[in-house]
């Protein structure tokens, strides 16, 4: 009743006014809580009429207040109070879309310089190569298009009339395929000059009458470069002679772009490290040399910067290719490395050792064979080179050094060493790449044996076994480099004292007269028989015997029968002819024998086919509860070599003839089995040994004579073709 009553009282003029009032306050609040600040939601809650903020539903006289308050204030005489409400609406409105652009807008704080950019916006003239790819992708185009309508027309041939489809067949079809073919000789060579691939093409960068587009941008702090990175050249001196391939991998790394003002704005290079990166970077030979002449650490500790501080693969393999082409320029610039460490303020705790040591961990194999290739030269150049090491006592390095360590202030670079030489080893062992894992690490092994740290170290480490297998591997001219630096590391350790005993032990000796043998390089052959002579003068090795089965007299016969541009290796062959002479005559056969059984491989050799050796040593088997034939034996069960199982079979069936319990021996120790299963091998030669040795364990002894006059009036000896070898 009482809201009828204030319809019913409610002037005439009022009902549009205070529809807007209430559609307001709604508007006002929520619009204010959205984005403006409170004095801009005080304002426009204070610009609707009064009337829409002091009305409510719940107030029945709000009407008559409204009204009185309105008749008070004077009224525009031009507009109405609904036009005044609207008007009020649509600025509230505009100051919310005003708000909201100016929120979406974001501001660029970074000024964007690019060749690319300047070229579309027409700031740089368009380099004259992109104008003939442009036009070549537009004769491409047009061409895929043309060949498109073509294939459509074919297509619908069938529903053409027949004089089209008469015209389709004559002529649209017959040249439908040659087209096809050009379209796709054409596509194939833009995309083989796009990849760089084309026999006699330069670099992709490089354009044939000048530098690229994007060298031709140069910002207004820097003199103009001289060339593109495409255009230059590596120069080759460092270590081991760069192959075709290298140099071409450090071109192609050399000729990117690196964004070194990004790196700055993320502060991850200094400003001053920028401004001398900026200054070497694709620079003519002659000027960077001129700048490492004039402070070349504090570039070399600019590219030391970038390398701790930046992780992404793209810019450390640029620094990599940079400080390698640096140093085969002129390798004495490894000394800059320790300049830079003693400088002051630098960070890396004054040595360049743990940068290349973390990038050796990396995963691909670019970075590892740079960085290994760096370390390697900067550790040779160092200034404490020759100290000795502060090994810890008990230790194995301090173990593998000798007792007679000399004094004075220890070698700083010792941990590096100790910790490269275990990367190198676990090369050796598990290559990281399967065809420049090896090379690589022998290679730097090369220039760390030549200290005698270096060589306690990897003596310690257990890498002196590594070498023989790696060298026996070495066949053939194209591994000549690689057998050079095994010899190499080998003629270096046998100089040291701990290292002579694991040289013995692994075979070595056997490895080098092959060397020796085939060898088609005079520097090969030189450095094979420098090895060789150390080796021998050792005599407590025993290493003449094992010279001498692997033929070693007979290959410096006809080694000395050679001319040789090198003087010395006349000399060498005379001297090691002379001292294998001498310990040969010292040497006991059985002790030889005894040595070849106990290596797990037998050789046919005069010995195995000589009824006096046999007479004279055959109770010698006895030693050590038959030792040496149990060795024979278990290498008649796992061996899996056919010469040895052959041997083997034929020095069983000696000891059965020529000892007498022999045939009982044999048998008590499973001899007789393991042959039987021998009588089934798939090769002749096994065959005949094991039937012959089962026949002189079958039969008594005074009917042996016949099995030896029914085999050739020796009964066992070497074969014809193995004997005259």
């Amino acid at each position: 009743m009482r809201a009828c009553a204030a319809r019913q009282s409610r002037p005439l003029g009022a009902g549009p006014r205070q529809v807007v009032a209430r559609r307001r306050p709604a508007g006002a609040p929520a619009a204010a809580g959205k984005g403006f600040g409170a004095a801009e939601g005080k304002q426009a809650v204070d610009a609707a009429p009064t009337a829409a903020v002091t009305e409510q539903p719940q107030q029945p006289q709000q009407p008559e207040q409204h009204q009185s308050q309105s008749q008070s204030q004077p009224s525009p005489p031009a507009a109405s109070p609904a036009a005044a409400a609207d008007g009020k609406e649509e600025a509230l409105e505009a100051l919310l879309r005003k708000r909201k652009s100016r929120k979406g807008r974001v501001e660029p704080k970074v000024k964007v310089e690019s060749a690319v950019v300047d070229m579309a916006t027409g700031k740089v003239a368009t380099n004259p190569a992109g104008e003939a790819e442009t036009r070549v992708i537009q004769v491409l185009l047009g061409f895929f298009g043309i060949l498109m309508t073509e294939g459509l027309v074919l297509a619908a041939s069938g529903f053409l009339p027949a004089e089209y489809d008469a015209w389709v067949q004559d002529v649209l079809y017959p040249s439908f395929s040659p087209q096809m073919l050009l379209f796709l000789g054409m596509s194939s060579a833009y995309g083989l000059f796009k990849t760089g691939k084309l026999p006699g093409q330069a670099q992709m960068n490089a354009g044939p009458s000048g530098p690229c587009a994007r060298c031709s941008v140069r910002r207004g702090r820097l003199p103009a470069r001289p060339r593109c990175p495409g255009a230059m050249a590596l120069p080759a001196g460092f270590g081991a002679p760069p192959t075709a391939d290298d140099g071409a991998d450090l071109a192609e790394i050399l000729a990117r772009d690196i964004p070194w003002e990004t790196y700055m704005t993320a502060r991850l290079i200094a400003d001053k490290d920028l401004q001398l990166i900026r200054r070497y970077d694709k620079r003519s030979e002659e000027l960077q040399a001129s700048l490492l002449d004039e402070s070349g650490p504090a570039y070399v500790e600019a590219f030391l910067a970038v390398l701790r501080s930046v992780t992404k693969e793209e810019t450390v393999q640029y620094i990599l290719a940079l400080l390698l082409a640096m140093l085969r320029a002129n390798p004495s610039r490894a000394s800059l490395f320790h300049a830079a460490g003693d400088a002051p303020g630098a960070p890396g705790g004054g040595e360049p050792y743990g940068v290349f040591l973390r990038l050796l961990q990396r995963s691909d194999w670019f970075t590892q064979e740079k960085a290994c290739a760096l370390l390697a030269a900067v550790l040779r150049a160092r200034p404490h080179r020759g100290a000795p090491f502060a090994a810890p006592p008990g230790s194995s390095a301090a173990a593998a050094a000798g007792p007679a360590a000399p004094a004075g202030p220890a070698d700083p670079a010792e941990a590096a060493i100790a910790a490269f030489v275990d990367w190198l080893c676990g090369q050796l062992r598990r290559p990281s790449n399967p065809t420049k894992a090896v090379p690589t690490a022998v290679s730097a092994l090369a220039v760390l044996l030549r200290d005698k740290g270096g060589r306690a170290l990897f003596t310690a480490a257990g890498g002196v076994a590594l070498l023989a297998p790696l060298l026996r591997s070495c066949t053939g001219p194209t591994s000549s480099q690689l057998a050079y630096e095994i010899c190499l590391c080998i003629w270096q350790l046998s100089y040291h004292k701990p290292a002579l005993q694991a040289l013995a032990a692994s075979g070595v000796a056997k490895g080098l007269v092959e060397v020796v043998r085939g060898a088609q390089k005079e520097k090969v052959v030189r450095v094979a028989l420098l090895s060789l002579r150390n080796l021998l003068a050792e005599p407590e090795l025993g290493l003449a015997s094992d010279m001498v089965d692997a033929g070693l007299p007979k290959v410096l016969a006809t080694r000395s029968l050679q001319s040789w541009g090198d003087e010395d290796i006349p000399a060498l062959l005379e001297s090691l002819s002379d001292a294998l002479k001498e310990q040969a005559v010292a040497l006991s056969s059985w002790d030889k024998y005894k040595k070849e059984v106990l290596s797990g491989s037998l050789d046919w050799s005069p010995m195995h086919g000589s009824e006096l050796f046999w007479r004279q040593h055959v109770d010698k088997f006895e030693e050590k509860d038959f030792q040496t034939l149990r060795v024979l034996l278990k290498l008649l069960e796992t061996s899996r070599e056919t010469r040895t199982l052959a041997v083997a079979c034929n020095d069983v069936g000696r000891f059965v003839e020529f000892h007498p319990h022999g045939r009982f021996i044999v048998s008590d120790l499973r001899g007789k089995e393991l042959i039987m299963r021998l009588m089934s091998h798939p090769d002749p030669e096994v065959q005949k040994r094991a039937l012959l040795a089962v026949q002189k364990i079958m039969l008594p002894r005074d009917k042996l004579g016949f099995i030896a006059a029914a085999a050739g009036g020796g009964g066992g000896g070497a074969p014809g073709a193995t004997a005259s070898a």
